[in-house]
């Protein structure tokens, strides 16, 4: 989300107008097409953050802008004759004179977030100034995040255009038009007889897309008209997606996982034969060996699904840790990766303050 300084221009003008802006913003389209195709195809639910992570960490090296540069960790001071609001807004200002990958971790009442500079005069923040967490260490707070916020409002509207594009095609594919019909609907816990397509209303909602107005009949009943967003519609007439041509493209498959998700769900993989309680004794045996004969050490399975903490080509998150510190270090698990890729070359886990990692070759 922007937020609190507003950029002199559009960004999307802006890097159109960059000798390497068209190729950025066909990438750009190219993600977005080929994953609000595959959440309609699927009917999976694909949340905004996801999709602007995705777009994020792909468009990255399309971004000839880009200066990636954690700027540390600033405190919002109280200021006489200021507010907060006040306060935060003249940091951000100077923030965004920085150039665009540039970010800050402002702490303000011992909370925490992140912002960083558009490179155009403006400056973005994933949560909208909320200052939710308690840790400047959260995993939630990265340069994926921050970088990802800078560009959720062109997401926004270009996931809305696609996906207007995509419905329009495969209307037309299943030949759906003004005065389509389709028989024994189920809608709103009833039984129609009839349901007919008699208007397509554009720019109904927020952003832009369009809703449809149908008309219900069922013998016995007066009749009903209603409105119907898209997901809706291709539900109950059962409409096949239909990608159009100009997002038909080689890496589409690639697309639908941002390079941290394969690395999570590798780190994760790892992580699963160390704790996985149907391990047979040899398997569990194996996995043991790989980390050096650990075996006195305990692993965390409910906290197993926590979030990794990303440092470039690095991923951790707490291992194991007891109630009670006086009894057992705590326990780290770190998987380091192939430079751009999610091929894992080295697995430790390491007690804090002790420089003995027991290692897993991957």
């Amino acid at each position: 989300m922007t937020d609190l300084t507003k950029p002199p221009r559009d960004l999307a003008t802006h890097i159109l107008d960059q000798d390497w802006g068209p190729a950025f913003v066909r990438e750009f389209d190219l993600v977005i097409a080929a994953n609000v195709h595959h959440e309609m195809k699927t009917r999976e639910i694909l949340t905004d953050v996801i999709l602007a992570q995705r777009v994020a960490s792909i468009c990255r090296p399309f971004d000839l802008e880009l200066r990636e540069k954690f700027l540390g960790i600033v405190d919002v001071p109280l200021v006489v004759g200021e507010t907060n609001h006040q306060t935060l807004k003249r940091l951000l200002q100077d923030l965004a004179q920085h150039p665009r990958g540039h970010w800050v971790i402002f702490r303000k009442n011992d909370k925490f977030d992140a912002w960083m500079s558009d490179g155009i005069g403006g400056t973005a923040t994933a949560s909208g100034e909320k200052f939710a967490f308690r840790d400047a260490d959260s995993p939630h707070i990265n340069f994926l995040s921050a970088y990802a916020a800078v560009f959720s409002a062109m997401i926004y509207h270009r996931r809305n255009a696609i996906y207007e594009e995509i419905a329009a095609l495969s209307f037309e594919r299943a030949n759906i038009t003004h005065g389509s019909t389709l028989k024994n609907v189920e809608l709103m816990g009833k039984t129609w007889s009839k349901a007919t397509l008699v208007a397509v209303l554009p720019n109904y909602y927020v952003g832009g897309t369009s809703a449809y107005k149908f008309r219900l009949t069922r013998r016995g009943a007066k009749a009903k008209e209603i409105i119907l967003e898209r997901r809706d519609v291709f539900r109950i007439f059962e409409i096949e997606p239909i990608l159009p041509a100009q997002y038909d493209d080689p890496g589409y498959q690639a697309r639908h996982q941002s390079l941290h998700e394969r690395r999570t769900d590798a780190a994760q993989f790892l992580w699963d034969r160390l704790t996985n309680p149907e391990n047979t004794i040899i398997e569990q045996m194996k996995v043991l060996r790989e980390f050096d004969r650990a075996d006195h050490v305990q692993f965390d399975r409910l906290g197993s699904k926590a979030p990794f903490k990303s440092e470039q080509d690095t991923f951790s998150r707490a291992a194991y840790r007891d109630p009670d510190p006086s009894k057992s270090p705590a326990f780290t698990y770190r998987v380091q990766f192939a430079p751009g890729n999610s091929d894992i070359i080295n697995a430790s886990i390491t007690a804090n303050g002790c420089n003995n990692p027991f290692r897993a070759a991957a």
